[in-house]
């Protein structure tokens, strides 16, 4: 928290920054580097690992954002075994892939591999211990191309999403009708290939959204 208070104060310390062909000088003052309070540098942080994936870890291709939410008794033994969190993170990996790679075969296509980058989320937006999980995947396969490389096949996860205010009232179940099922439901179901799936428990959650 001190160091906060001090972030960019230039009484607190500064690089003197000067340019070499016009010779125009700039003051930096020097950041806390805080992880929790700082807005500015969680920021920075934010934008510098959005920047990284982009340009050298994800390929030129869609990608779809997956949250795992668990029940209230499982957050708080999550927040200090860090084993159990690696132990559920791979098993909803594991369903994530597996349901890729299960579309990818609708395609005639066996040889598969999938990609995703995982942020362990730990807090709400209250500032309470609500550890989640943020998943963004890459919305499809890796597979061999006609050349032998291996080259990206997207596949729509969950569809379209309603856009225009046409296509949302559209969506809306009419009344006396049946609503449709839950996308996350639809999803498991087909994950498990037809057979009836075990609906995560009470407090379980999986939501997913389209990153363009």
């Amino acid at each position: 928290m001190r160091a906060y208070l001090s972030c960019g104060v230039l009484a607190c310390g500064f690089l003197r920054l000067k340019c070499e062909s016009c010779g125009k000088e700039r003051l930096l003052p020097l950041s806390c580097k805080g992880r929790s309070v700082c807005p500015s540098c969680c920021g920075r942080r934010i934008a510098d690992t959005a920047a990284h994936l982009m340009d050298r870890v994800f390929p030129h291709a869609p990608a779809r954002q997956w949250v795992l939410s668990v029940p209230f008794a499982l957050r708080y033994r999550l927040a200090y075994d860090a084993e159990m969190v690696t132990a559920v993170l791979g098993v909803f990996i594991r369903a994530l892939f597996g349901l890729y790679r299960h579309m990818a075969r609708d395609y005639g296509i066996d040889q598969t591999q999938c990609g995703a980058v995982t942020f362990v989320q730990r807090f709400g937006s209250a500032a309470n211990l609500h550890l989640h999980f943020q998943v963004i995947a890459i919305d499809g396969v890796y597979a061999p191309g006609l050349d032998g490389k291996a080259a990206v096949l997207c596949l729509a996860a969950s569809g379209s999403y309603p856009t225009t205010p046409q296509q949302k009232r559209s969506s809306t179940p009419r009344a006396g009708t049946n609503p449709p099922r839950p996308r996350a439901a639809r999803m498991l179901r087909i994950a498990t290939r037809g057979r009836t799936p075990r609906m995560p428990p009470n407090g379980m959650a999986v939501t997913m959204r389209g990153l363009n």
